[in-house]
């Protein structure tokens, strides 16, 4: 869930400042599909990537969803992903 409190913008981020956080398993079929829309459609994006601020490295973001679409966009070439950013306050700022 994403909180009221939080700041929340669509931005253009390069591939090489996202970074996968915890790992889950990921299927071939769902990255073909993602593979198959971008090159069929060079100019345009196959969904919004869902990322936050990297705890760990500043200027990194750290993929909450869209870890198949990375996989096929490394696959078909692309540079950057359009990304919604989530930004939560810290936790003893949000207010209960």
């Amino acid at each position: 869930m994403i909180t009221l409190e939080a700041k929340v913008s669509v931005q253009r981020i390069p591939l090489e400042c996202l970074q996968v956080g915890d790992f889950d398993q990921r299927y071939t079929s769902m990255v073909l599909k993602y593979v198959e829309m971008l090159r069929e459609y060079p100019n345009n994006d196959a969904g919004l990537f869902r990322v936050k601020p990297s705890k760990t490295h500043k200027g990194m973001f750290t993929i909450d969803d869209g870890h198949h679409k990375l996989c096929a966009y490394i696959i078909a070439g692309r540079r950057e992903a359009l990304c919604i950013v989530i930004e939560e306050p810290p936790r003893d700022e949000v207010r209960v």
